[in-house]
């Protein structure tokens, strides 16, 4: 992990953002809301170019992947979604949706091949820990705790503070 200086980060060491979902306070992932707007516009164009997928087999991959990205319909959200490939059972695929931060149990059926287009899109679900703090007991956090997170940050602007990076970024969250 890159330790990051101030001078390094110019206007960005500070951002807010959206909270998308939690694990616990030392894995959450958020959506930057300069984002906003173009995460918006994708979703929508994702939708109608989706709109007709489950009938056109045109759509539907020969082979899945792990670790590729595909376009999957979220049953609960009734959406499709940019998804990553995590692991691929007889019947149900495990994915990752790239712009959420969630991961879904979802029927072979349920994913199709990603058009090019939107997999030039940037991911806009950012992986953020807050700095500085561990559980009172153990490596774990508790549900409790997790939820109490969710409370007060779900659905909330969040003003992050960029400390350091690798892979994912990693935030510092100051009320």
């Amino acid at each position: 992990m890159d330790k990051i200086n101030d001078a390094d980060l110019g206007n960005f060491n500070q951002m807010f953002a959206e909270v998308l979902f939690a694990k616990s306070p030392h894995s959450f992932w958020v959506r930057l809301e300069e984002n906003r707007e173009e995460y918006e516009e994708m979703l929508k164009k994702l939708q109608t170019d989706y709109e007709n997928a489950h009938e056109d087999p045109s759509f539907n991959p020969k082979t899945l992947v792990p670790g590729m990205l595909y376009c999957s319909f979220n049953r609960k959200l009734f959406e499709w979604h940019r998804c990553e490939i995590l692991l691929v059972t007889k019947n149900d695929v495990s994915v990752f949706n790239i712009d959420i931060g969630t991961t879904d149990l979802i029927p072979i059926k349920s994913i199709k091949i990603l058009k090019e287009k939107f997999k030039a899109t940037k991911k806009f679900a950012v992986h953020c820990s807050l700095d500085n703090i561990k559980p009172c007991e153990g490596d774990m956090w508790t549900p409790l705790v997790t939820n109490i997170f969710l409370k007060y940050t779900a659905n909330k602007t969040v003003t992050l503070h960029l400390k350091s990076k690798s892979k994912s970024i990693q935030c510092r969250h100051f009320p």
